[in-house]
């Protein structure tokens, strides 16, 4: 099928169009401009396909343009300019897309610009700068050098994706600096999503140069060289801060006093990053702070254990991490603390105990481990205690039994823990104490790779719950 039939424009009520992997298809209908109510147009995968039909400007409800994958298309000035309510036009992965139409100006709902992808792409045109409701802009993974130097007048930017080395036109223009009440306001709320949940080949932001009155909330670096731009501690309005797939870097920036207003911070995938500043303490707004395959690490510095407001630590895959803090126990908002495969730790400090807050402590494959600190019968907020393949593991501490609102515990795959956790001498552990103040619900303990059931050995009222992992 070359084309679309032409009584598709009899839809007058259509309000979601999309077209899909159409690999032979080469048009849209010139009656696709009927389609008045059409607030959704998707095409993606149509190979065929070069221009679209100049009626398409007489879609004048379109919000949602996504034009991704289209290898061949090209975008005309004539019919975009007339979508005056377009507030997302995505163009991303359109491999033979040269250039953008000059008309940004004209489309004043615009919030979303994306080109990802879009390699035959080399400038942005001037009027971009005068999209004045732009929200996000994405050009990475382009052939983009430079951004235009009117970037400064977009005040409601908040997500910019670009290549680490990607300039501004003129930066002497940037110079002037607007007064604080000029900027719009800068929400507080940031979105939770899981540092582990993310992708590993993330976006990436930036310009040199950025002036500092643009109140950029959301930063991602990506192929770094070995340090990071100064330019980066004077987004003063940033709220998250990722530097990511950057194996060349060497060192964090030593003066962070400048963002304080940073609540999420992920490094990850840096191999040769060995050593993190002490101005971390500076952060004093932190809630999330993560670490993804920093291969050459091998302490934190103790300033992490400054961080006021930290409810979320990832340390994940740093192989030659062989400890944390010895004053850990000051994060007094921790709630979530994950320390997986870090295969060189091989003990958790005592002050562990003093995380009131602590909700759920995952030691995952961190196999030199041999023993937990007495202490982690003290953290009455634990919810979740994760030990699956910690190989070395000998003893788990009598005090869990202290940890009154315990209800996950894995230890599949500790090979090693002793006698005192098996059928028989599971009674010793007194776990009834653990019905006093909560409902807990357990199902099976897996030693060395065998289930036990252990209901008849326990209380009635009483279960644990160990997730079997060894299938």
């Amino acid at each position: 099928m070359k084309t679309l039939p032409e009584s598709m424009g009899r839809l007058t009520r259509l309000t979601y169009l999309r077209v899909a992997s159409c690999k032979s298809l080469q048009t849209l209908p010139e009656a696709l401009g009927h389609l008045t109510k059409l607030h959704t147009l998707e095409m993606m995968f149509c190979y065929g396909v070069t221009m679209l039909p100049a009626s398409i400007g007489g879609l004048k409800s379109l919000r949602t343009l996504k034009l991704r994958s289209n290898h061949k298309l090209q975008v005309s000035a004539e019919w975009v300019r007339q979508l005056t309510l377009l507030e997302e036009l995505d163009l991303s992965e359109s491999l033979g897309m040269t250039e953008l139409p000059d008309v940004f100006n004209e489309l004043q709902a615009l919030t979303t610009l994306i080109v990802r992808g879009c390699s035959s792409i080399r400038t942005l045109p001037y009027s971009l700068g005068e999209a004045l409701l732009l929200t996000t802009l994405d050009v990475s993974r382009t052939s983009i050098q430079a951004l235009p130097r009117n970037l400064s007048g977009l005040l409601n930017l908040r997500t910019l994706h670009t290549m680490g080395y990607v300039t501004i036109d003129h930066p002497q223009h940037f110079q002037h600096h607007l007064p604080l009440h000029a900027l719009p306001h800068v929400p507080h709320h940031l979105p939770h999503h899981p540092l582990q949940h993310l992708p590993q080949h993330l976006p990436h932001y930036l310009l040199q140069h950025l002036p500092a009155q643009l109140a950029v909330q959301s930063l991602v670096l990506e192929h770094c060289n070995a340090y990071i731009p100064d330019w980066v501690t004077t987004l003063t309005y940033l709220r998250k801060l990722h530097i990511v797939a950057s194996p060349r870097l060497v060192a964090v920036p030593t003066d962070l006093s400048t963002l304080c207003n940073v609540e999420e911070l992920l490094i990850g995938h840096s191999e040769h990053l060995s050593a993190l500043p002490d101005a971390l303490g500076a952060l004093v707004k932190l809630r999330r702070f993560g670490l993804r395959s920093c291969t050459a690490l091998t302490s934190l510095p103790d300033a992490i254990c400054q961080l006021p407001a930290l409810e979320y630590l990832l340390i994940h895959d740093c192989p030659l991490l062989t400890g944390l803090p010895a004053d850990i126990g000051n994060l007094s908002t921790l709630q979530e603390a994950r320390v997986t495969w870090c295969q060189a730790l091989t003990s958790v400090p005592h002050s562990i105990g003093a995380l009131k807050a602590l909700e759920t402590l995952d030691l995952t494959m961190c196999n030199l481990l041999t023993e937990l600190p007495d202490s982690i019968g003290a953290l009455q907020a634990l919810v979740e205690l994760d030990l699956n393949s910690c190989s070395m593991l000998t003893e788990l501490p009598v005090s869990l039994v202290r940890a009154r609102r315990l209800t996950t515990v894995d230890f599949a795959r500790c090979w090693n823990l002793s006698s005192m956790w098996t059928r028989e001498n599971l009674a010793n552990l007194q776990l009834a104490a653990w019905a006093e103040d909560a409902q807990v619900e357990i199902l099976f303990l897996i030693m060395a790779g065998r289930r036990q059931k252990v209901g008849q050995v326990l209380p009635s009222e009483v279960w644990v719950l160990v997730r079997d992992m060894t299938h």
